[in-house]
């Protein structure tokens, strides 16, 4: 059975909730809604958008963990090239996606890892966890949100 249409009052009520999110994101300094707005358009498609969104949050723990290694090492210093590589793979969807406060964790890695500073580089990396952990559920229920506007034939 095909799902029932929803009202005009529904769907404004959708559309009100979704702003207000994005409002929030944005507020709370966790996503930039027009770098975000950008992406999506680039990308066309909002399921693939939404598909690249879901993807870096499922693969964000690899390069964490590689970082973790890389940092484990005896050396006394610290393997920028690597640490750069496995950072990418989190900065470069952050940026594109505007995510900013996992965007500025990010930083503040590079940052440590430049200066040659492993427990700062730990206490960075703990924090860029965390910052994902926080923004993750929020972008799920923003594309959850966008879904349901675009199912019901609304504009996102």
């Amino acid at each position: 059975m095909p799902p029932r249409a929803l009202s005009l009052a529904e769907r404004r009520t959708m559309q009100r909730d979704n702003d207000r999110l994005l409002g929030a994101l944005a507020q709370e300094g966790l996503l930039n809604h027009s770098t975000y707005q950008e992406f999506k358009e680039v990308v066309e498609d909002l399921g693939i958008a939404h598909g690249f969104v879901i993807q870096f949050f499922t693969t964000a723990d690899e390069p964490i963990n590689e970082m973790r290694k890389i940092l484990s090492e005896r050396s006394a210093v610290i393997d920028q090239d690597k640490m750069a590589l496995q950072l990418s793979h989190i900065r470069e969807p952050s940026d594109l996606f505007g995510m900013t406060k996992v965007s500025r964790a990010c930083q503040a890695i590079r940052v440590a890892y430049q200066a040659n500073d492993k427990e700062r580089c730990l206490t960075c990396i703990r924090e860029l966890k965390n910052d994902i952990a926080y923004v993750k559920p929020r972008l799920h229920q923003l594309i959850s949100y966008e879904r349901n506007i675009r199912d019901a034939g609304g504009r996102i």
